[in-house]
């Protein structure tokens, strides 16, 4: 412990200078005579554009949203064809796509923005013909779409 002292080096200490506490004291009361009178037009400009540049952004991202949602929708008609025993779940998915597709339009309105593609998911001589190849179809429509939402779901917090 004696060894490590006499390595330290002293550190010289400077009165502090004296005030008698009044506010007056402070040099706050006015604009300091350095500042002058700046000039906040490029400060304004600069939020402006960087808020137009975040609304692009939200725009862009809601637009693909609602693009993907809407060619999910396609595919979930495929699962709503194939599936026979749980239609009644399959109906009640593809509505509240639609809903929330409808949200994402009303709120932001991206309509004008959005071309409805309608070529089709999956041709004729792609469909599935043995009950495994249709079971894996429809296990790989419905894992994609979980992944589309829980991205979709980060997108929209993030914007918010």
């Amino acid at each position: 412990m004696g060894v490590t002292a006499a390595w330290m080096v002293p550190v010289a200490v400077s009165p502090l200078p004296e005030s008698s506490g009044d506010s007056a004291d402070l040099s706050t009361t006015g604009t300091p005579p350095s500042a002058g009178n700046p000039n906040l037009e490029p400060l304004a400009l600069f939020i402006r554009s960087v808020t137009v540049e975040l609304r692009d952004r939200q725009k862009k991202c809601l637009v693909k949203i609602v693009k993907g949602l809407e060619e999910y929708k396609k595919h979930l008609l495929f699962v709503n064809q194939w599936i026979q025993d749980e239609t009644q779940q399959v109906d009640l998915l593809l509505v509240s796509t639609k809903n929330l597709a409808d949200l994402l339009i009303f709120k932001n309105k991206v309509q004008e923005n959005i071309t409805h593609q309608y070529k089709e998911v999956i041709s004729p001589e792609e469909l599935p013909k043995s009950v495994w190849d249709k079971q894996l179809k429809i296990h790989m429509i419905l894992r994609n779409f979980a992944l589309f939402m829980e991205s979709t779901i980060r997108a929209i917090r993030f914007m918010n």
